[in-house]
């Protein structure tokens, strides 16, 4: 029960995490948490920015089903092969 609201609790932060990087600063519209060594800011910057959100969105959309499949077949072989 611990390890399924320990997922449950790791895609509400990541789904939060995203939100929050992608609203940024109101004050600029920039990425709050998107850091690019061109301080030069501009359209191609937030592009990017958007693009790194889109491919956590993704991994993570894949990763934390397939993590918690693997983690119940696991759990369930290790305590029936007890019995």
């Amino acid at each position: 029960m611990f390890v399924g609201l320990s997922f449950v609790m790791a895609s509400l932060l990541e789904g939060a995490t995203v939100h929050y990087l992608e609203k940024g600063n109101k004050h600029t519209n920039t990425c709050t948490g998107c850091f690019s060594k061109n301080k030069n800011g501009g359209a191609n910057e937030e592009e990017q920015c958007i693009v790194k959100l889109s491919v956590l969105q993704k991994v993570s959309r894949f990763l934390f089903p397939l993590a918690f499949v693997l983690f119940n077949v696991a759990y369930w072989v290790y305590f029936m092969r007890d019995n």
